[in-house]
């Protein structure tokens, strides 16, 4: 995840934290990019915006340890 903001809070001041997000929020900010989508947190939270770009995700996650049940098959982006 490119940014602490909108982070899982079961998963706020986890030691491990470094391996699934860092702050990109600067770079965001001041890059005009429309859309940043990421992913690697196995966990879908909802689109939100950092400067005047949007982050968005959907994440599948590990099916077995029900980490799917959020995952949106209609979701699409349109410009």
């Amino acid at each position: 995840m490119p940014t602490l903001n909108n982070y899982p809070k079961e998963y706020l001041g986890s030691k491990i934290n470094e391996a699934f997000a860092t702050n990109l929020n600067d770079f965001i900010d001041s890059s005009n990019i429309d859309f940043w989508i990421y992913g690697h947190l196995h966990y879908n939270t909802p689109d939100f915006k950092i400067g005047s770009t949007m982050l968005i995700t959907n994440q599948l996650g590990y099916v077995h340890n029900r980490e799917h049940l959020h995952f949106d098959t209609g979701k699409i982006i349109e410009t």
